[in-house]
């Protein structure tokens, strides 16, 4: 009995470490792969618009969640969303990015999350039902930043 304790505590103990192992090497090594061309492509677009000019954004789920895809992970941190852009400030030029994006769940909907060799995959429709039970709530994620004229 205890052999098979030991086992598998080996065996999850070498299954954690490939995991943190395989995410590290993820993030260091893959970084410029995580660059969201889709919201770089709308940021260039609004540069010569007025203040309040805003574009949508969204992403293909067949290409864009797709392992090792340059949009991976922008895409499953905001979903569809509305890229706006805000008061220029005629002094210096600088002005505001705002990102918006309704966190709502699908009712089917599967999400990959790529950790190098291994994949989580996670139902969303989980979460979903999470919602209309009161257990989570819906919300408008907001990022944002500044763009500084050269």
């Amino acid at each position: 009995m205890k052999k098979y304790v030991k086992i598998i505590l080996i065996g999850a103990l070498c299954l954690v470490f490939a995991v943190f192992i395989n995410g590290c090497y993820y993030v260091f090594c893959h970084q410029d792969k995580s660059m969201a061309k889709k919201l770089r492509a709308a940021v260039e677009y609004l540069s010569d618009k007025q203040s309040g000019a805003s574009v949508h954004v969204a992403w293909k789920a067949s290409k864009d969640y797709a392992l090792y895809s340059p949009e991976h992970r922008a895409a499953i941190a905001v979903n569809a969303c509305d890229v706006i852009k805000g008061e220029v400030d005629k002094t210096t030029g600088d002005y505001e990015i705002r990102i918006r994006c309704a966190m709502v769940y699908p009712k089917y909907s599967r999400t990959e999350f790529n950790l190098g060799k291994f994949s989580i995959w996670i139902q969303e429709g989980l979460f979903r039902y999470l919602e209309e039970r009161g257990w989570i709530s819906r919300y408008i994620a907001e990022y944002y930043t500044i763009i500084r004229k050269q």
